[in-house]
């Protein structure tokens, strides 16, 4: 902000404002990093520190869900490996790239130099990391465009799992669950070929680390070029690492 936009913050409102940091971290090498000497990736992040003790919140604001344990084990388990694979991507700062607040929810948070002391006022318009609503705000944006958007279902006891069975429905069932889900898409073809596509994939999502499955058919092919042609579309993710047995891949710390 500037010294004029400053100006009209009253004292109450900036004794309310939260306080962002600067944190550097290092990330865990890999096993390959490791062996080859290299050490793990250095970043910086500016960060809020929202601390419960000083901004309780219910937990309906700030709650995230995860797939437990077993339902990851049971869909990585359920892959068949002559017929399927497995890919992990992951999302660049992806707390940045949820749907930012209305103008009313804006918060006031202030950044001090850590070289000469001069503290930035700003509006945070959005989540970012370090705060108590970042990861459920999230998880709301990422569940509306996989549900709203993409035309998928969330697991009813399995929250963040992601997939649909199109195979019990009748024909007008099927179109009523295409209208749904692909929104205002009035083409038949387009909504039967999404259709066709999301019936090859299934998916679990731990906060910003998806697990997904495809079919390694032609037509389980074509459906992972248009999952990710579709998540290009409104969020910006990193290599996509496929596993085989030559090139195992990290998840969620576990290889």
């Amino acid at each position: 902000l500037t010294d004029e936009e400053l100006k009209g913050v009253s004292e109450y409102d900036k004794r309310k404002a939260l306080w962002l940091r600067y944190a550097f971290t290092k990330k865990r090498p890999t096993i390959e990093d490791a062996e080859s000497g290299k050490d793990g990736a250095r970043k910086c992040r500016i960060v809020c520190k929202d601390l419960k003790v000083i901004r309780k919140l219910p937990k309906v604001q700030t709650y995230s869900p995860t797939p437990s344990t077993d339902a990851f084990r049971l869909l990585l388990a359920s892959v068949d490996t002559e017929t399927e694979e497995v890919c992990t991507i992951d999302f660049t700062t992806a707390y940045l790239q949820a749907d930012g607040w209305l103008r009313s929810e804006w918060i006031l948070v202030r950044l001090k130099c850590p070289r000469t002391g001069e503290i930035t006022w700003y509006w945070m318009t959005g989540p970012i990391y370090g705060l108590q609503t970042g990861g459920h705000d999230w998880y709301t944006t990422g569940r509306k465009y996989l549900t709203e958007v993409m035309g998928f279902s969330e697991g009813k006891n399995v929250p963040s799992t992601y997939a649909i069975d199109t195979s019990r429905l009748s024909n007008d069932e099927r179109a009523a669950t295409t209208a749904e889900q692909i929104g205002d898409t009035t083409d038949p073809v387009y909504r039967s070929l999404m259709l066709s596509y999301i019936k090859q994939i299934r998916m679990s999502m731990h906060v910003d680390d998806p697990m997904i499955i495809f079919k390694k058919s032609p037509e389980g092919q074509r459906a992972k070029a248009w999952f990710f042609e579709m998540l290009n579309k409104r969020f910006t993710v990193k290599e996509v690492h496929e596993l085989t047995p030559a090139t195992p891949i990290d998840y969620c710390s576990l290889r």
